[in-house]
C-alpha cells in the first residue's frame, strides 16, 4: 500500500496492488475516499511484498 497525492488534487491517495492489479482511492478530504477503481495488470513488480 502506498499514500500520496496521485492526481494532484491536495487529497492525500492510497494505491494497493491485489492480484497483480493496481487499485486506486482518490482522497475527497476529512478521512473520506471514492470507491476503488482498477487499473490494469501488471503491477507486483513496483509493489514487493
Amino acid at each position: 500500500m502506498s499514500l500520496g497525492d496521485i492526481n494532484s488534487d491536495g487529497n492525500t491517495d492510497i494505491a494497493a496492488v491485489r492480484n497483480d492489479q493496481l487499485h486506486i482511492w482518490n482522497g475527497k478530504g476529512a478521512n473520506n475516499f471514492s470507491s476503488r477503481i482498477g487499473l490494469g495488470l501488471g503491477w507486483t513488480q513496483y509493489f514487493p511484498v
